[in-house]
């Protein structure tokens, strides 16, 4: 038996028989295909190559190292905005102070008065610095009270502790004076 060829009956339209056919742009490159094809392959080397020297230069690194810079600048600026302000501020209330203090009266009672404070402070000074005799004929300097304040600490802890111990060393003489006559010495040695 033959074979008979398959017939050719009418097909049914399908929604794929009726679409559009596009021809496969790689078998039908034109120039211009090829030129753009071209240029977007030299445009990804060259931004590769532009990335690579970017990364050796410290990349992201210098970008923030220059944000850094110029705020550190413009602080710095304000910084010394403010500075001429706050000058500019202090010397306006010194010119007020200088308007203010032109009274010849009020300034020779200001000097009288710390005249007399340096007078006191002084008398102070010469009553501390002068040895004061007791009774026991001991000389003690005048108590810390008198003294005003010097500002150090370790000097008025100093003098606190060396009158402690010259009562303390008085006190203990005038004991062992008294006892040094019916005690016999039981240290070893």
């Amino acid at each position: 038996m033959a074979m008979s060829p398959p017939s050719k009956a009418p097909r049914a339209k399908t929604r794929f028989s009726t679409r559009t056919i596009k021809s496969n742009p790689l078998l039908h490159s034109t120039d211009h295909d090829r030129e753009r094809r071209r240029n977007l392959f030299l445009r990804k080397v060259r931004e590769e190559g532009q990335d690579r020297k970017w990364k050796a230069r410290g990349g992201d690194d210098e970008v923030m190292r220059s944000i850094y810079i110029s705020e550190q600048k413009r602080w710095e600026a304000k910084q010394a905005r403010i500075a001429r302000e706050i000058l500019a501020s202090q010397e306006e209330e010194e010119d007020i102070l200088v308007v203010d203090s032109g009274n010849t009266e009020d300034a020779r009672i200001i000097d009288d008065l710390l005249d007399e404070e340096n007078a006191e402070l002084e008398a102070l000074v010469s009553l501390w610095e002068s040895p004061q005799s007791v009774n026991n004929g001991n000389s003690t300097p005048a108590p810390t009270s008198i003294l005003p304040n010097s500002g150090s600490d370790d000097e008025e802890y100093d003098q606190l502790f060396l009158d402690l111990v010259n009562q303390e060393y008085n006190g203990q003489d005038q004991e062992n004076f008294g006892a040094e006559s019916g005690i016999m010495d039981t240290s070893s040695g």
